[in-house]
This record gives C-alpha cells, structure tokens and sequence, in this order.
C-alpha cells in the first residue's frame, strides 16, 4: 500500500511540474487560435467530403487486416463533424476570447493526466477518445476547411472579378499547406496520449520491449 502511495506521488509530482505546463500549453494555443476568415459552411459540401471520406473508413473496415483503422477512421469523421458545427464560433470578449471548438481539449487533457496518476481500468476505454479527437482535428483542419473555402470560392466565381479570381486561385495550395500545418497541432495531444497512457509504469514497458525485442531476435 505504501510503495504504491508513493509511487502516486511520483507521478503527481510529474504532472503538476512537466504534464500541466504542456496540457496548459495546448489549451491556450488551441483556444486562442482566431481564424483570419469564417466560412459559410454548407450542408452540401459537409456532405460530400464525409460521404467521400466515409467510404475509404468502410472500405477498411470490410478488410480484416485494416478493420481497425476503418472504425478509427469512421469515429473521426463524426468527430470532424462535430468540429464543424462549431466553426466560427468564437465565445467571450476581448482579450479574453476563445475558439468554442477547443474546448473539448478541456475534458480530454483531465482524463489523461487522471489516468497518469491513477491508471485504472475503468477510465482506460475514455483514454480512446483521444486520438479518435487528435485525428478529427488533423482531419478538420486539413480536409474540411480547406475543402469548405474551395468549394465557397468556385460557387462564388460569377460574383468575383477575373483578377480576383486569378489570385485566390493562386492561393488555394498555400491555404491546404496552412490547413495541414495547422491540423499538426493534434501531433501535441496525440504524444501528450502516448505518453500518460504508458509512461505511468516505465519498468514494465522496459520488459515487454525487452521481451518483444528478445522474441524477435529468437525468430532471427
């Protein structure tokens, strides 16, 4: 009872000196990450792109080698979804205002460092919820909204003049490259996952690669 007391300690310790200052890190750069531009988003496009997406997650999921990556796929949509009902939503006032759709880093960054400190079973299925959102924000930022700007940008070209037209064509790839700059903020929360999922117990990670590695080496 003792030795796991202090082993609890240890790992508070951890979090409130190393884990918090990240987690705190990540909440405030997501939250006060105000788009230059909203877009009008449209239930057809929002469609579309899920639809197409969708497929590919189906696709995996029919074969039994990638059945996993298909459900993984699949949640994240939904999760992308989500993000996009939210999109423009910008809460409080200045200089205290905050992007709405960041707040469900809140919820998700507590249980992580919850489990870091207690890894019990009960709360181990939840800690699925965070790369399901780490791959809905890449998914987001990457994919929908750059897809939404687009397909907002050529249903507008009889309403543009030629020269304006010309330029934002000129920028659509700068505006992907950005989307997916962007959406790699979810690389944070996913090693912030690795991390508190299997960094509370250190020496058995150190034995079961050991033992993989040793298993390997025998099948050599």
């Amino acid at each position: 009872m003792l030795k796991h007391l202090i082993w609890g300690l240890i790992r508070l310790g951890i979090v409130l000196v190393f884990v918090y200052p990240v987690v705190r890190a990540i909440i405030i750069m997501a939250a006060t990450a105000i788009p230059y531009f909203n877009l009008d988003m449209r239930l057809e496009a929002v469609i579309w792109i899920s639809s197409l997406i969708s497929v590919l997650g189906y696709i995996l999921l029919r074969t039994a080698n990638t059945k996993e990556i298909g459900k993984f796929v699949l949640l994240s949509v939904l999760g992308s979804m989500v993000l996009t009902m939210y999109e423009g939503d910008i809460s409080g006032d200045f200089p205290l205002r905050y992007v709405t759709s960041s707040l469900f880093l809140i919820p998700l960054c507590l249980i992580m460092m919850v489990y870091f400190v207690f890894p019990i079973r009960q709360l181990k299925p939840f800690m699925f919820l965070v790369p399901v959102s780490s791959c809905s924000w890449l998914m987001y930022k990457s994919i929908y909204q750059p897809s939404y700007f687009a397909y907002e940008f050529f249903t507008s070209k009889p309403t543009i003049s030629a020269e304006a037209y010309a330029r934002i064509m000129s920028e659509i790839p700068q505006i992907y490259l950005d989307g997916f700059i962007s959406g790699l903020f979810s690389l944070g929360l996913l090693c912030l996952y690795l991390f508190c999922l299997y960094g509370h117990n250190p020496r058995g990670i150190y034995k079961s690669a050991r033992g993989k590695l040793a298993t390997f080496g025998v099948a050599k």
